[in-house]
């Protein structure tokens, strides 16, 4: 099962079923670097002198909801890996 922001969830899932948690962790945890460096870019690109006035509105707002998706990945990506890595101890 995936979440809304990309990372995977540890619901729904059997209590046969064999779940890799070292790797689920390690794919989220990549997913989060990828997230910050996406974000840090966007917003060095957004802060550009003219910004505003170079950059198209339609781009302006797909670039807006783009930031605010990397903030979400990197606000819900590090509860959910401290979810795993609790698993992994149960």
């Amino acid at each position: 099962m995936v979440n809304p922001v990309g990372g995977c969830l540890p619901t729904g899932f059997p209590p046969s079923s064999s779940v890799d948690l070292d790797s689920l962790i390690d794919k989220n945890k990549k997913e989060l670097v990828k997230a910050e460096a996406a974000r840090k870019k966007l917003e060095k690109a957004m802060a550009v002198k003219g910004y505003e006035t170079k950059v198209k509105q339609g781009v302006q707002e797909l670039n807006k909801a783009n930031l605010a998706d990397y903030q979400a990945k990197e606000q819900t990506l590090p509860e959910l890996i401290k979810q795993f890595e609790g698993l992994k101890t149960e």
